[in-house]
């Protein structure tokens, strides 16, 4: 069913995002972000039934046909929005983006 795969692929996706480092994972009522010194990475439902949207921050744009939006939010800042529908999609492009978002925050410790 579409709502346990969502819920299996959002547990699967924290591990990676769980997996750069040290910080603190605030869950909310459609949503559960990833804060460093600053917010990360953020979990919340996809556009469908059993998908998930990672959303992250880096200090530069980006170019990948998995962007479902790409936000220009200040100078500096650009939030990247990616809808997760398996787990194949959570690959090395999606942990090195993950590293460079909390790398971005601040949190140096364990990357």
């Amino acid at each position: 069913n579409g709502n346990t795969r969502g819920r299996n692929l959002c547990d699967e996706a924290a591990g990676h995002v769980l997996a750069v480092g040290e910080g603190t994972v605030k869950p909310y009522k459609t949503q559960v972000s990833y804060d460093g010194r600053r917010v990360f990475a953020v979990l919340s439902p996809g556009p469908r039934k059993g998908t998930v949207r990672l959303t992250f921050v880096l200090r530069r744009q980006a170019d990948d046909e998995r962007f479902e939006r790409v936000v220009h939010t200040r100078a500096g800042f650009w939030t990247f929005h990616v809808v997760i529908s398996d787990p194949a999609d959570l690959d090395e492009q999606i942990d090195e983006w993950l590293r460079e978002a909390y790398f971005f925050t601040g949190m140096r410790g364990s990357i």
